[in-house]
């Protein structure tokens, strides 16, 4: 899955991806072979995750473990 843009709100990056978040239990993202806690934004759909600090994370591949 790529991450299409990146939105910093409040020292934290928002993420846009190119498909909706996969069902399942996991609780890390993996982005550049490093991990992150996600942050589920409220009320930005199916397509949005986010992660503490600021990021640009545009064009990158993200995983979900």
């Amino acid at each position: 899955m790529k991450i299409q843009e990146c939105i910093e709100i409040n020292g934290m990056t928002l993420m846009v991806l190119d498909q909706d978040l996969p069902g399942g239990d996991w609780r890390k993202l993996m982005i550049d072979g490093l991990s992150y806690d996600p942050v589920l934004p409220m009320d930005m759909g199916n397509k949005c995750i986010g992660v503490n600090g600021v990021h640009d994370f545009t064009g990158k591949e993200i995983e979900f473990v």
